[in-house]
């Protein structure tokens, strides 16, 4: 069949190709970030008035493994999935773009090994071994995985320095699989106090007497795995 020809009379007629993707707004750059910092600030809320702050000992141990691993899953991995087309700063030109995201990436990878630094070494002066004293539990696992996930992604952005769609689903995979262990640790953390404060009958701990179920200590945990949860949603929808 011949195609016919619609006269346009020297008008340009509107394309049928579909539009482009808008650049982001302001709303997709802050609003996830917001929910991340909010997150962030409940945890360490959490750790100062419950979890008994963070003394420079062996007993504030998983209080520096639970910040320094919310800080790697919650703000450096959200940066990673966003640094592409989430920029903080559109303007800046993309080689510095892809300096902020090896710096980011490093930042994550001494703020983990810190994490992990800070619960293992109280285990070793106790004479079992790493697997009976963590590799146990769900939190454990998927902690393994994610941080697995983050050096599989780490090789791949070196090796491959411009944007490839490898890289973005590792991004993505990491940034997911650490929310997700963020929030198996403080439903972990939650029921460990509950057990100990009510079987503690006089403790050092600051909220030992008003620690049970459904109080303010014990539903910070809850607050915060919220506020995880909302920061992963928000990021995927901008996405």
């Amino acid at each position: 069949m011949n195609s016919v020809s619609i006269p346009t009379f020297g008008f340009e007629l509107p394309s049928l190709q579909p539009a482009s993707e808008p650049e982001p707004q302001y709303g997709g750059r802050f609003i996830p970030r917001f929910f991340s910092w909010a997150a962030v600030a409940i945890l360490i809320y959490w750790i100062l008035s419950t979890e008994g702050g963070l003394p420079v000992n062996l007993s504030g141990a998983v209080s520096y493994h639970i910040l320094g691993m919310g800080l790697f899953a919650l703000l450096t991995n959200q940066e990673a999935v966003m640094q592409s087309n989430l920029s903080l700063f559109q303007c800046l030109h993309s080689d510095t773009k892809i300096r902020i995201r090896f710096l980011t990436q490093l930042t994550g990878g001494l703020l983990a090994g810190a994490g992990l630094a800070a619960v293992y070494y109280p285990s070793s002066t106790t004479g079992l071994s790493w697997f009976q004293n963590h590799l146990y539990s769900p939190h454990a696992w998927m902690g393994v995985a994610t941080l697995a996930s983050w050096l599989t992604q780490s090789v791949t952005g070196l090796i491959i320095r411009s944007e490839s769609h490898l890289y973005s689903v590792l991004c993505k995979t990491t940034y997911g699989l650490g929310l997700a262990t963020c929030m198996l640790g403080f439903q972990e953390r939650q029921t460990t106090d509950l057990v100990v404060f009510s079987m503690s009958n006089s403790s050092s701990w600051t909220q030992a007497t008003s620690y049970v179920p459904n109080s303010w200590p014990s539903i910070q945990s809850s607050l915060a795995a919220i506020l995880v949860a909302a920061s992963g949603i928000v990021t995927y929808w901008f996405l």
